[in-house]
């Protein structure tokens, strides 16, 4: 499988394309097809591969959606901290299972909870 547009869209609860646009998905699932290929085992499963990229374009779609809401109300979305967290622990449960360096805590990847002091 290969991830898409609308699979990230379907992830974040059909994201409509009038609030993030295909490009700007493209652009971070390429990158987290870029980034995941880079630090994944040989031998990682095609599957959890797959999933680690849509959890982490997700992820990166979701923190540009908020960012153009910050935009334009002046504040992110009351959710975005939990969100966030959730996206990111995601993502690190995909990593765990394709690549050693994680699982060892040599992680190329440090991603931190989010606190709402972060905002």
């Amino acid at each position: 499988m290969t991830v898409t547009i609308n699979d990230v869209r379907l992830k974040l609860n059909n994201l409509s394309d009038d609030l993030v646009t295909d490009g700007v998905i493209q652009l971070h699932i390429d990158k987290a097809t870029a980034y995941v290929n880079a630090i994944k085992n040989d031998d990682a499963d095609e599957t959890y591969v797959d999933n680690a990229i849509l959890a982490k374009a997700a992820l990166d779609t979701y923190m540009s959606y908020a960012m153009e809401i910050e935009r334009a109300t002046g504040t992110l979305p009351h959710s975005y901290p939990e969100q966030v967290d959730n996206l990111r622990e995601e993502f690190q449960r995909w990593l765990r299972l394709i690549t050693d360096e994680y699982q060892s805590k040599n992680a190329v990847v440090a991603i931190e909870p989010c606190s709402e002091l972060d905002y």
